[in-house]
């Protein structure tokens, strides 16, 4: 019985052991963003050289703000404490709504609005596609 457990207990560390872990890489995720966007609006080699430059500029600002704003999400104690980590996260959540504006009115400068709105909308897709892909790998 004890040399079973112990079989047991060594093909179960092995197991797990050997089971790649999942890695963020960030690369190839912009590398399927930019192929998803490409897809979904129909982007010619030339709309994507003008184009992805501005886009991956407002994604780098867009992540400091969501630094900053997972920064105000610290759990306060006082009520005092929670209105200023509410007015906090509510002035990110507003800066970031003005830099996508920003953005999307330097990408209507370089592409049609019918292609612009294509990739608002695929940008909401592919973060939904993420988010069920991320469930699928939890559940495992």
């Amino acid at each position: 019985m004890k040399n079973t457990l112990v079989v047991l207990f060594a093909f179960c560390c092995t197991v797990v052991m050997a089971h790649p872990k999942m890695q963020f890489d960030p690369e190839a995720f912009k590398q399927k963003f930019h192929e998803f966007l490409i897809e979904e609006a129909s982007l010619t080699p030339e709309e994507q050289k003008v184009f992805f430059p501005l886009f991956d500029e407002c994604k780098e600002k867009e992540r400091a703000l969501y630094g900053e704003q997972r920064k105000a999400a610290w759990h306060p104690r006082t009520d005092e404490d929670c209105i200023k980590a509410i007015n906090a996260y509510d002035n990110i959540g507003l800066k970031l709504k003005k830099l996508q504006q920003t953005y999307h009115k330097k990408y209507l400068k370089v592409l049609p609005p019918q292609k612009v709105w294509k990739i608002i909308r695929a940008e909401d897709k592919f973060r939904q596609k993420m988010i069920k892909n991320m469930s699928k790998h939890r559940r495992r």
